[in-house]
């Protein structure tokens, strides 16, 4: 099992914004690459690695496992208080640039299906179409987002 990204809004918990968006994860490098030709900020220049840090950070593969304590139990102010956040204005221009665009001209993303991946199509575009609805609010409520890599 792989990483997901989860879209986060400042102030609201990630349980009521994050959905797997797997797809968007795997295709970030092509996703990158197409909004670097659309002329939007990319979207790795969204991604936030304070989850994946706070489960993985302290790893020791020398570690006695007998010895491991359970994490301590962190706030919503706390784990938002990790990371970094950015302009929700920002992220919606480049998540819907992206989508519209990918609606008319999907090869334009360079993206080759086989028969594992022939649903991956679209699975992006309502993964791409479910995060430009949560920086959608973001941006109406004029808070901060980010794209939070989940483990």
């Amino acid at each position: 099992m792989g990483n997901t990204i989860w879209v986060e809004i400042h102030g609201r918990p990630l349980s009521e914004t994050g959905n797997d968006s797997s797809t968007v994860h795997r295709l970030i490098e092509e996703l990158d690459n197409l909004s670097a030709k659309l002329g939007v900020a990319k979207l790795s220049s969204f991604l936030d690695y304070s989850e994946l840090n706070r489960s993985f950070g302290d790893f020791d593969s020398d570690a006695d496992e007998s010895d491991e304590e359970e994490p301590e139990e962190l706030s919503l102010e706390q784990k938002q208080a990790e990371g970094d956040w950015f302009d929700s204005n920002t992220g919606l221009t480049a998540l819907r640039t992206l989508r519209q665009h990918l609606v008319d001209h999907f090869d334009d993303l360079g993206f080759k299906s086989d028969n594992s991946t022939k649903h991956w199509p679209g699975q992006l575009m309502d993964e791409l179409q479910s995060c430009e609805s949560l920086v959608e609010q973001a941006a109406a409520q004029g808070a901060k987002f980010r794209l939070t890599i989940v483990p």
